[in-house]
């Protein structure tokens, strides 16, 4: 089932979800904004559910969509594949974010 369109193009063009393991999946969920002022987070059996949450109000671009849903997407992977005592910080995310965004880019991967 697709998603609602947008305003924004690269906010349709992000999958409705995502599966991590063979047997957990993420949706990806698009709201105007989140309480807490955030781009995005990311929820881990929210409501038996799991969820990255991207806020569209947030967004002046492009970039910042993607840039977003990679963020949310590497603590996704860190709560699936590392012990709770070794989940990534927000430092290492945020690195981590700008590498693989940088990655994508400088190997034509991404259409920006």
């Amino acid at each position: 089932m697709g998603r609602k369109k947008s305003k924004d193009a690269a906010l349709d063009n992000l999958p409705a979800s995502i599966r991590l393991t063979a047997k957990k999946k993420y949706e990806v969920l698009i709201i105007k904004e989140l309480d807490n002022g955030l781009y995005g987070e990311c929820r881990q059996d929210y409501d038996g559910l799991n969820q990255i949450v991207l806020a569209s109000k947030q967004f002046k671009n492009k970039k910042d969509v993607l840039i977003t849903f990679i963020h949310e997407l590497i603590h996704a992977i860190s709560f699936e594949y590392l012990p709770d005592k070794q989940q990534l910080t927000e430092s290492q995310v945020m690195k981590l974010e700008r590498g693989v965004y940088n990655v994508l880019k400088l190997n034509g991967w991404l259409n920006i």
